[in-house]
This record gives structure tokens, C-alpha cells and sequence, in this order.
């Protein structure tokens, strides 16, 4: 056997022994419309969101940024919000329209995590409930954090809060070129930009939504006060890559001030 044809085999081997968990953690709900698909071994990372076959997320592995993940906020406070994704969770359980993963015992940051995921037939939405258990010895204050990746080339928009808000700024990127019309903050998709964009802005009715090729993806989630908001964040977030091959919508819910063992719940609606 010659070098050549054995490195080939040992990196056919790696490349099947390393696919084999991950195909097998893949979990999909499938309806007539609307299909999910959830991956338990990769932090129950959302790795699929179709209507009638059409996919809306990006999907496209980019620097391990792809699809949908929960991380938590604020960011600057808790370093070690990307290991979220590499836990591997437990299925608690599981049906056709639903499922149940936790990642018990493993943690992140003294956290533990369960999430739910259903399907609905009726109105083609998902919901999506988050669950952090605080398992240290000490109270924590955290925020769950949505980052959705979606394909660029759309429309996204969401409605604007109090009267007078303005951008959050960056002291690394540009802020983005809005719309404020309406009562509606619109970012239609930007292509002069060079570098990436960021926009924190505070919206007002618990939603944000995204529509390209014809679908709009809507993603609602719960309605929270300034004062609730954690320090140096905002409730909705959108941040374009600089290579222009993705937007994540983010949004971020109440900053909890978590006891021992007290475990927070929020629960988000994804409609296609």
C-alpha cells in the first residue's frame, strides 16, 4: 500500500467515525408545511428550518456559525458562551411534532439547560421554550440569548420602541443603514459595506422578522422593560458578517437574577 492510499484511508475513516454521532443526534419534526431539525450532540443547535421544503436558515457550516443556538447575555460577562454548543444533550423525549433534550449533568458556566421544541400544525409555527438551571452554590444572573443565522439578500425589520431610541454604537463596527419608518426599524440588505455591521436597538412588540424569496420568517418572543434588559445589551440585535454570507437576528429576554438550583424558562415562537 503506498503512502498515498493510506492517508486516504485513515481520513475516510476519521471523516465517518466523526459524522456517525453527529448524523445520529439529528432529531427533524416534520408537518406538511413546516419542518425542524434539532442536534442534540452540538448544544441542541436548530440546524434546519424549512416551509414546503424551502430552507430559511443559513445552514452553510462558517466558522462553526450556522443555523440557530441559544448563548447567554450579556456577552462580555460570560466567556464561555460558545461552549453552548458543544454540549451534548440527553432526549428526555420525543414524538412527531415534539421533543425534550437537557444537557444534564454537563454545564456551562454553572448552568444547566433543557429545551423543549413543538411543532404546530395549525398556524406553521414552532415553539421554543429555554431552560437554565443555576447549579452553583451562589445566585447568577443571566440572560437567554437567541442567535439565528439566516442567508443574506433580504428584508429584515422589527418594531421600534420608546420614541427618541437610537442605535446602540460599536466601538468595533458600523452600525447599519436603517429605515425608521412607520414606527418599523427596516434593514434592507447592504452590500457597500466592507466591514461586518451590528445594530442594538430596543423593540417594541416581541417580534422580529426577516423575508426573502417570498417567505417571511417571523420569530416572537417575550415583550420586557428597559430596566430589564441586561447591562450594555439591547432586545433585538442583528449583525451581518463582513463577508456578507449571513445575518443573525438576535434577541435577548429579561436579565434573572437566578438562586440555587431556581430554574428560568422563556419561551419563543418561530412562524413561517
Amino acid at each position: 500500500m503506498t503512502c498515498y492510499n493510506f492517508l486516504v484511508i485513515l481520513l475516510l475513516n476519521n471523516l465517518v467515525y466523526a459524522q456517525a454521532p453527529f448524523s445520529d443526534s439529528l432529531h427533524t419534526l416534520t408537518g406538511k408545511r413546516l419542518s425542524i431539525t434539532i442536534d442534540a450532540g452540538a448544544g441542541s443547535r436548530i440546524t434546519s428550518f424549512k416551509f414546503y421544503g424551502e430552507e430559511l436558515l443559513h445552514v452553510e457550516v462558517y466558522n462553526k456559525n450556522f443555523g440557530s443556538a441559544l448563548r447567554l447575555s450579556p456577552q462580555g460577562k460570560w466567556k464561555d458562551g460558545d461552549k453552548l454548543n458543544t454540549l451534548v444533550y440527553k432526549v428526555i423525549k420525543k414524538s412527531a411534532h415534539g421533543l425534550l433534550v437537557s444537557s444534564t449533568p454537563a454545564k456551562v458556566n454553572g448552568f444547566t439547560f433543557s429545551n423543549s421544541f413543538q411543532l404546530h400544525e395549525s398556524d406553521s409555527s414552532v415553539t421554543i421554550t429555554y431552560s437554565i438551571t443555576n447549579q452553583l452554590n451562589e445566585a447568577q444572573t443571566v440572560s437567554p440569548w437567541e442567535v439565528t443565522r439566516v442567508p443574506t439578500g433580504g428584508l429584515a425589520f422589527f418594531p421600534k420602541g420608546l420614541q427618541g431610541d437610537i442605535p446602540l454604537t460599536n466601538k468595533i463596527r458600523p452600525v447599519m443603514t436603517i429605515l425608521d419608518s412607520g414606527g418599523i426599524i427596516w434593514y434592507p440588505y447592504d452590500t457597500s459595506q466592507l466591514a461586518a455591521q451590528k445594530l442594538m436597538m430596543k423593540g417594541s412588540e416581541g417580534w422580529l422578522a426577516y423575508v426573502r424569496n417570498g417567505l417571511i420568517f417571523i420569530r416572537q418572543f417575550p415583550v420586557i422593560s428597559d430596566a430589564e434588559t441586561a447591562p450594555e445589551e439591547k432586545n433585538v440585535e442583528l449583525w451581518v458578517n463582513k463577508e456578507k454570507t449571513f445575518i443573525e437576528l438576535e434577541n435577548q429576554v429579561a436579565y434573572h437574577h437566578l438562586q440555587i438550583v431556581e430554574t428560568l424558562h422563556y419561551t419563543f415562537t418561530w412562524i413561517a
